[in-house]
């Protein structure tokens, strides 16, 4: 999938899809976490309305693991949690995960676990469009950071 994005944005080098979802392929990957941020830092000046796109900017965002990076993912987060509510969208669980990420990463520790528990409530809910055992999995994740510090 890599190469078909990098291919893509070669011919289309504003492509915003592909911006985003290659940025969200190399967030995975060690070493590139820089190139996804810019990536996804450019997918979202091309688009700053689309939540899904502030999305995925603030999770690479979240993955540079400093205060400043945690708290423009967290001003990005509740900007897309407004977008979508303004659309009439249900809320991805995976927003409320990488908001309660970003505020755990902030010390907001009793803030972090509320989004956690949105999310934990939309998981339950059902119609997630996203990959569960990844969000379950981040969940678990930063709930036992919380409890490192407690």
């Amino acid at each position: 999938m890599l190469l078909f994005y990098q291919r893509l944005l070669e011919l289309s080098p504003n492509d915003v899809g592909a911006l985003n979802n290659l940025a969200y392929l190399l967030m995975n990957q060690p070493g590139r976490e820089a190139e996804a941020v810019n990536l996804a830092e450019r997918a979202y000046k091309l688009s700053p309305g689309n939540a899904d796109i502030m999305d995925t900017y603030a999770e690479t965002l979240i993955r540079q693991n400093a205060p400043e990076t945690h708290e423009k993912a967290e001003m990005i987060l509740r900007r897309a949690i407004q977008q979508k509510r303004r659309e009439g969208i249900d809320i991805p669980p995976g927003f409320y995960v990488h908001l309660g990420q970003s505020l755990l990463g902030l010390g907001r520790h009793a803030e972090a676990g509320a989004q956690l528990d949105l999310a934990e409530e939309r998981l339950r809910a059902g119609n997630v469009f996203e990959d569960v055992e990844v969000l379950k999995s981040k969940i678990r994740d930063a709930r036992a950071k919380l409890n490192e510090v407690r």
